[in-house]
C-alpha cells in the first residue's frame, strides 16, 4: 500500500529528490559564488555609451553570464565616459547576507575605472550603494540598510555608471564590465525573509 501510495505521489507531482539538485560553487578571479553559473546577470535592459566607444567595445552583451576571467578589453562592454549600463538577473536575485561580508561582484578589466553602483526591485526605483574602485571589486549591500536597502529583499537590477575623470579614450573609453556577479543569492522561486516582492518587471531589451 505504501509504494503504491509513494508512486501515486511521484506521478501527481511529477518529481523526485533529484529535481533540485545542490548548487556546484564556481570560482572566477578567486571568489567563490556558492550557488554557481546563475549568480551573474543575465540580460541587458539599457545600455547608454558615453563619448569614446565604437565596434566592438559597444556590445552590452559581452557583460552578462560569467566573467571571461581575461585582462583582453575585447571580452568587455566599455562604457564610455559618464555611460550607463542597466543589468538585470533572471533566474536569480541578490539579497543581503546579514553580514559585512561582500554580496556583489563587478569585474571591470583594462585600466582600473570606476563606476558608481546602484540596485533596485524593479528597475525604477535606484537604491545607490557606493562606488566600486575598478578592476575585480566587492560591495556590501549589507551597509546600506537603513539607507534604502531592506534585509531580505530581492534586487533584480543593477546599474553602473561610469565615473570621472577620464582614464582611457576611443574606442574603449570608461569603464569595460566583463560581468556582474551575486555572491548572496537566491534562485527564482524562494521565498526570502523580505517576502514577496510585487512588482511588475519592465520588459528586457
Amino acid at each position: 500500500m505504501w509504494l503504491l501510495l509513494a508512486l501515486s505521489l511521484t506521478f501527481v507531482t511529477g518529481c523526485s529528490e533529484d529535481d533540485d539538485p545542490e548548487p556546484i560553487p564556481v570560482e572566477y578571479g578567486g571568489i567563490t559564488f556558492p550557488q554557481g553559473e546563475i549568480s551573474f546577470a543575465d540580460a541587458v535592459v539599457s545600455y547608454t555609451p558615453g563619448p569614446g566607444v565604437s565596434s566592438p567595445y559597444d556590445d552590452p552583451t559581452l557583460a552578462l553570464e560569467a566573467p571571461d576571467d581575461t585582462e583582453y578589453t575585447d571580452n568587455a562592454v566599455a562604457l564610455g565616459d559618464e555611460g550607463v549600463l542597466v543589468l538585470r538577473f533572471t533566474d536569480n536575485s541578490l539579497i543581503t547576507s546579514g553580514d559585512s561580508e561582500y554580496d556583489l561582484w563587478i569585474f571591470e578589466i583594462g585600466d582600473l575605472e570606476p563606476t558608481d553602483v546602484a540596485i533596485s526591485t524593479d528597475g525604477t526605483g535606484w537604491i545607490e550603494v557606493g562606488a566600486n574602485s575598478g578592476a575585480t571589486s566587492g560591495i556590501d549591500i549589507d551597509a546600506y540598510i537603513g539607507s534604502g536597502v531592506v534585509a531580505g529583499k530581492k534586487y533584480y537590477f543593477v546599474k553602473l555608471t561610469d565615473l570621472l575623470p577620464h582614464q582611457t579614450g576611443s574606442p574603449y573609453a570608461g569603464a569595460d564590465i566583463d560581468a556582474v556577479g551575486a555572491i548572496t543569492t537566491v534562485p527564482e522561486g524562494i521565498i526570502t525573509a523580505g517576502g514577496s516582492d510585487g512588482v511588475t518587471t519592465p520588459a528586457i531589451k
